[in-house]
């Protein structure tokens, strides 16, 4: 299997969706994804709040 360390330096991802199911949020400073999965999550940086 193919799988992927997701980090983005100095940033507090929080995932809200994985693979179309709505979860409660998770704040994470990284996490795996693999093949054909999705996630859906905001990420927080010095009280600025974006979604990707």
């Amino acid at each position: 299997m193919i799988f992927f360390d997701v980090r983005i330096q100095e940033l507090t991802i929080s995932l809200v969706v994985s693979d179309g199911n709505y979860v409660l949020p998770v704040s994470v400073d990284e996490f795996r994804l693999g093949l054909a999965e999705t996630y859906n999550a905001n990420k927080r940086r010095d009280g600025c709040s974006n979604t990707f």
